[in-house]
This record gives C-alpha cells, structure tokens and sequence, in this order.
C-alpha cells in the first residue's frame, strides 16, 4: 500500500523521537526512503512493473464498458467497508490501552504492583535486588502489552490490504499495474516497519525499566500502594508510556490508512478513465501501447 504513501507526518516523526527512535537527517520523501531500502532484486522487480508496457484491451466496448462500472461499483462498495473497519480498529486499539489502564490483560495497576513488590520482599531492608526484578517483570508485561497492539494492528491492515489487492485484480490493465506496484513496495517497506517495531519494543523497554529502577530505590520499608499511585497518572512514567504509545499506534494507523485509501482512490480514477474511454471508443488514455 505504500506505493501512494505520503512522506510521515512531523507529529509522527516528533513523537518517535521523543521515545527514542530517531530518523536521519531532514525529514524524508517517500521516493528517499525507497532510495534507501531498495536492494538489487526488488530493483529489479519495480523496474520490470515500470518497464512493463500497457496495451489497449480488445474487449468490445459494450463489454468493457459494463466492465468498468461493476468493477467501480465493487470499489465504492469496498471503500465503505473499509472505512467501517477503520472505525472498529481505533476501538480496538482504545479498548486495549483501556484495559491496560485498568490493570487487565496481563499489565498491573498499582496495586497488583505493590504486591509483586511485597511478595518478594521488595518492600523490606534489603530489597534491592527484588526491586530489579520487579522493574524489569513490569516492564516485560507493559512492552508485551503495546507489542501486542502493534500486532493487531499490522494484522488488520495486512488483511484490509489482501482485500485491495483482490479487487484491483479485477480490474484493467492499469488496477492490474497498480496492485503490481503496491506488492514490490509493500514488501519492502514492511520489512523496514517490522525493524521499526522491534527498535520501538527495545527503546520503550530499556527506559521504562530505567525509570521503575529509579522510582523503586527509594522505596521505605513497608511502602503502601499510594505512593505507587502517581506512576500510573498521565505524567507518571507508565502513563505516559501507554498515552505516548497509543498516539504511536494511531498515528500509524492513520498513515498506513491514508496509503491503503490512496491505493483504492487510484483504482477507482482508473476505472472511471476506463468507463469513460470505453463509452468514447477508444482506448483508455493511461494505457500505454509498444
């Protein structure tokens, strides 16, 4: 979907910043990032859709034109699942940070953290190595949590993609490029998402388990839950992890989005081009011939 993607929003990019993960340089266009990831083989395969010539399709103009429509009519139909599906994955994505809030789904509240302290004799003369433990078990289940989201999230798009991919298959000669184009780019930019994700998991990890090491030293001998209280309110240092996380997954949600729509809004100009072309009697202006 990315071959339509546009250049990543100065939000986006200010926030991974701010967790850690940085880009180079200025930021970059699309057509620089592709620059970047390119190896010989996919070169070789972008160049052959490139080079590859569109030809004028032999089928009757009546038949073309009924084509054109029902394959028009399959995209606008497409195009509103879609973005009922768009809506369902952010209440996804709300609902899995809401539970994590809550203490659900494997990450404690501040409860149950002040009892893994307790159990282990966290909270006693001498804890210190308990203490080490606990921040990094802690940090371990939130990192799982927000990796968890991550998954989810790729996994929809993956299949919302598939979906694209199927219809475009449909369609003309030009659907046809563009689903050839979108398959050579995908492939390349999702191993660089899958390497962005993992980066994502080390930084959000190292410095949560930085953050509880410090915030545990300190802790008095039988310490009560109240004082754990405040790491989970928006400025504490798990609360801003799942806030800053949350922005994370919908920023890249949307901008997986926007690629995945602009993909799909190609395939429906070209079918109208097609439409139009095939009412004319010619053939379709974007075809290209020997």
């Amino acid at each position: 979907m990315h071959a339509l993607a546009p250049t990543m929003p100065a939000d986006l990019r200010a926030l991974l910043e701010s967790l850690g993960v940085k880009a180079q340089g200025e930021r970059p266009r699309s057509e620089r990032v592709l620059e970047r990831l390119l190896d010989l083989n996919r070169c070789v395969a972008l160049g052959g859709v490139l080079d590859e010539p569109l030809r004028a399709e032999a089928t009757p103009r009546g038949e073309r034109l009924a084509l054109e429509h029902a394959q028009l009519a399959r995209l606008r139909l497409l195009e509103a699942k879609l973005l009922t599906s768009l809506r369902d994955l952010r209440e996804q994505i709300d609902q899995r940070f809401e539970n994590a809030r809550s203490g659900m789904r494997g990450a404690p509240d501040a409860a149950a953290l002040h009892a893994l302290l307790s159990e282990g004799g966290g909270l006693q003369v001498g804890g210190e190595a308990r203490r080490r433990v606990v921040a990094a078990h802690v940090t371990a289940r939130y990192v799982t949590m927000i990796d968890g989201v991550l998954e989810l999230l790729l996994k929809e798009l993956s299949w919302r993609q598939k979906e694209v991919q199927q219809a475009l298959q449909q369609g003309n000669v030009e659907t046809l490029r563009l689903a050839a184009l979108d398959r050579v780019l995908d492939e390349t930019f999702r191993t660089e998402l899958e390497r962005s994700r993992m980066q994502l998991k080390t930084t959000l990890g190292g410095a949560l388990e930085t953050q509880l090491r410090a915030l545990c030293a300190p802790l008095a001998v039988g310490a009560g839950v109240e004082l754990l209280r405040p790491w989970f309110a928006p400025r504490g240092c798990i609360g801003q992890l799942l806030r800053d996380a949350a922005r994370v997954c919908h920023a890249l949600l949307d901008l997986e989005w926007a690629a995945l729509m602009g993909l799909l809004q190609a395939a429906m100009q070209a079918s109208v081009d097609g439409a139009r072309s095939a009412q004319a009697g010619v053939a379709n202006p974007l075809q290209r011939g020997d």
